[in-house]
Parts: C-alpha cells; sequence; structure tokens
C-alpha cells in the first residue's frame, strides 16, 4: 500500500475505528494523523490478528522440549506465537517465560520453532497470540494522541516484521509496542514527545524475542 507522500486523517473514537494490517502487507510512504482521536481502550494501529486465547497444559515440560501437550488446542495454529509462563518466578515478581512460533498442531500436540530452556509444569499459564507475519512500515509516519494511555501502534504476536525509517510523534505511554513477537526489525526510527511521566517510551518491548534496533532515536 503506497500513501504516495500524503497525510491520512484518522480519528479514532472507539475500537472499532482502529486501523489494523494484515500478513504479507507493506505501507510505504505517507503519514496517518491519529490527532483528535478519543478512544483509550487501546492503540490506534493494530496488526489483524491482535488477539490472545489463553490454554492449559496437559502434562509438564521438560527442559530442552520442542514439543508440549495442552487440554485444548482450539485456539492454537500454525504460525501463532505461543508464550509459556512459569508460576514460579525468575525474581521477586519476574517471571519465567519464553515465546515460540508455532511449527505444528497434532490433535492437542504443539511443536515449536526452537527449545524451551525452563521446565514447566500444569501450574504454568499459556498464551497464544496473534499469527500474523511479513509486515512491513517502510517511509510511514505515525501521529498520535497524548489522550492514548496505551500506545500509538501495537503489535501482537508478528512475526518476520520491518519498521524502517518511520517518524513516530506524540503519544503518551509508548510510540511503538511489540508483545509476544518475534524476528522484528527496528531500523532508522524516530520517536519523538511521549509525555507519560517516568513511563514514556519510544519502543516498549514485551515478551519478545529476536528483535533488532538500530540506527534509531
Amino acid at each position: 500500500i503506497d500513501l504516495n507522500g500524503l497525510t491520512y486523517k484518522c480519528i479514532v473514537a472507539s475500537s472499532s475505528d482502529v486501523l489494523k494490517i494484515k500478513s504479507n502487507t507493506r505501507l510505504q510512504n505517507g503519514s496517518i494523523d491519529f490527532d483528535d482521536s478519543t478512544y483509550t481502550g487501546g492503540a490506534y494501529f493494530i496488526n489483524n490478528s491482535n488477539t490472545t486465547a489463553d490454554f492449559t497444559l496437559a502434562s509438564n515440560v521438560a527442559i530442552n522440549s520442542s514439543q508440549f501437550t495442552v487440554t485444548d488446542a482450539t485456539y492454537i495454529a500454525v504460525g501463532d506465537i505461543v508464550k509459556l509462563k512459569s508460576s514460579t518466578a525468575f525474581s521477586g515478581d519476574t517471571d519465567i517465560a519464553e515465546v515460540f512460533e508455532v511449527y505444528s498442531v497434532s490433535g492437542t500436540t504443539i511443536t515449536i520453532h526452537g527449545r524451551t530452556t525452563y521446565a514447566y509444569t500444569t501450574a504454568t499459564t499459556g498464551s497464544s497470540y496473534g499469527g500474523d507475519t511479513n509486515i512491513t512500515l517502510d517511509n510511514v509516519s505515525l501521529l498520535g494522541d497524548i489522550i492514548n494511555p496505551y500506545a500509538t501502534a501495537l503489535f501482537t504476536g508478528v512475526t518476520h516484521s520491518n519498521f524502517t525509517n518511520c517518524y513516530f510523534n506524540h503519544t503518551y505511554y509508548a510510540h511503538l509496542r511489540f508483545t509476544a513477537c518475534d524476528g522484528i526489525s527496528v531500523d532508522g526510527c524516530v520517536f519523538t514527545d511521549a509525555t507519560a511521566t517516568g513511563t514514556a517510551y519510544g519502543v516498549a518491548v514485551i515478551s519478545t524475542k529476536n528483535i533488532k534496533i538500530s540506527n534509531s532515536s
């Protein structure tokens, strides 16, 4: 999708107004202006499959495992990101958790890319995220609104995606937030005017791996 150097006004007043970008989509060369938006329930710009579904382990998972079994795999699909969160804290209130891309689903057996670093019991909290992949933003400006306490753009369960030479301005908490993602590149991006005291970020990274942020400020 080529924005042809133009600025598009998008006022987000409710969740139904939020812009969504699908897998295998490239958005380039233009600006989206969210100023005057009044929605405070989430981000203004998200990936299409921005969803979360919880699951329960049917049996314990050993260290160095590439498979695990769940009680119900209804909401887990190939390409999703799954997170295993241990019932045991790593230190203080810091959880032990890992994220993996789903390689295959056979009945209630889930095979992942990679192997577990920790062991998990049936007390583990499991979540499945998104499933979008290959999203690119190139030379795009996202102009937020400080009324939103969440983030201007939120990507959940996204894999193998690139954000290049983008400009983010005017937000409250975070310009760009990644949750449970894998294989993300942010290069040559500029983040300005996040206003939250003590918790204002250009990029917020949560339960995400293989992310590279370079040449950005």
